[in-house]
């Protein structure tokens, strides 16, 4: 939330380096036990996993509501310095998610994702466990082979609505991720 009463602009600036230096990411530990059952990942191996981070933040303003006390405190934030301080906030956040998520392509990471809409054989959208459904970004699937246009595989494997698949990541930009699926899991 930004523009709670009495927040300073000292206080925001503070905030918004905090979103800015952190990538909001944590290492987790996990095992088919522990975090996720269904982890492509070495078991037991510490790395990043794509549940024990936030990849989206939602970000409001204060707004004063009948019979909340925050309506009654001093120092109001005016309304214009509120919206700039959101979309200032929400700009340096999708920023550090971009960041992420081409660090993660270039790493070769897999994500395990639901799908959520198949377009015949040659792509679909799904999620990974840090994106809720009609809020946060998405992973676009193509079919396999190279997702910027050129040679695709010919036997592409056929996903359907609601599977979760183990997914290459090929590409990403602001709010979405792109790969093609590997293998569907059967758990």
């Amino acid at each position: 939330m930004v523009g709670f009463p009495g927040e300073t602009e000292e206080d925001f600036q503070q905030l918004l380096a905090f979103v800015k230096e952190q990538d909001l990411v944590s290492r987790a530990y996990c095992s088919n036990l522990k975090l996720n059952a269904c982890c492509p990942t070495s078991f037991n191996q510490p790395h990043t996993h794509p549940g024990a981070h936030q990849d989206h933040i939602g970000v409001f303003e204060f707004s004063p509501e009948e019979g909340a006390r925050a309506t009654s405190f001093p120092n109001h934030v005016p309304a214009a310095t509120k919206r700039r301080r959101r979309l200032a906030l929400e700009a340096a956040h999708a920023r550090a998610m971009t960041r992420r998520h081409r660090r993660w392509v270039q790493e070769g990471r897999e994500l395990e994702v639901m799908i959520d809409v198949v377009v015949g054989a040659s792509g679909g959208v799904a999620r990974h466990t840090g994106q809720a459904l009609d809020v946060d970004g998405v992973v676009r699937l193509h079919a396999g082979g190279d997702a910027e246009g050129g040679e695709q595989q010919q036997s592409s494997p056929i996903a359907q609505p609601g599977e979760r698949w183990v997914v290459q990541l090929s590409g990403a930009e602001r709010g979405a991720l792109r790969g093609s699926l590997k293998h569907r899991l059967d758990c």
